[in-house]
């Protein structure tokens, strides 16, 4: 499977939070990564936006946030009226650039490429849910597609176990919807609807049980 990747600069004071951005600031002011403005999220929590243009990459913005104690790039948005087609390839190249171009220089010159983080775009299932993905894998290879996985009593049961597995686990945050879906029409080759059916299942079935056990800590 593949996905939008994440990039982070992790473990920094405040004081090196600043210092860090100033200098990748500095490092966007010309081709192809140009600065344009810095905003308030929150109360400890900034976003700059830096524009893309080259003609090898999406011509897009992109969103590095700030807090107390880490920067990362929180997104790559198209620009409005752009009529390059937005991938996750095409996401991710940017991304990567971004990378080589800017973060780097300025970690290598504070000493501090060890604080960088970022996941890999090829993952599979076993990489975000390692001790429940059996139980996951069970219930997707003996559901016949046509009956989405929930229609059956063997196949719900199956779910079932499959759900308390990744919550006993503490493994419900690394699975999202997107996830899954990916997964059930990649590997099993799930019509969309029914993979988006399955992702939503996956969501209200998570709350549901979170709920239970938080209830049941305060009782």
């Amino acid at each position: 499977m593949k996905r939008f990747k994440d990039l982070e600069i992790r473990g920094l004071s405040l004081n090196l939070v600043n210092e860090v951005q100033e200098k990748i600031i500095l490092n966007c002011s010309s081709f192809p990564f140009l600065y344009k403005e810095t905003s308030a999220i929150g109360p400890d929590t900034k976003c700059s936006y830096i524009e893309v243009n080259d003609k090898d990459l999406l011509e897009s913005t992109l969103c590095l946030f700030q807090d107390a104690e880490k920067i990362w790039v929180a997104n790559i948005v198209p620009t409005f009226g752009s009529d390059q087609q937005f991938t996750i390839d095409a996401y991710n190249a940017v991304l990567d650039k971004f990378r080589d171009d800017v973060i780097i220089p300025v970690l290598s010159e504070l000493k501090l490429l060890g604080s960088l983080w970022e996941n890999r775009a090829d993952y599979e299932m076993e990489d975000i849910i390692p001790k429940s993905c059996d139980k996951l894998k069970l219930w997707a290879s003996l559901t016949p597609q046509y009956t989405n996985g929930f229609s059956n009593p063997n196949d719900l049961n199956r779910w079932h176990e499959f759900i308390c597995e990744l919550i006993d686990n503490n493994e419900q945050q690394g699975l999202s919807c997107t996830d899954l879906e990916t997964w059930l029409m990649e590997k099993y080759q799930w019509l969309q609807d029914d993979a988006y059916k399955a992702g939503e299942r996956l969501d209200m079935d998570k709350k549901l049980l979170e709920y239970y056990i938080e209830k049941n800590k305060k009782a």
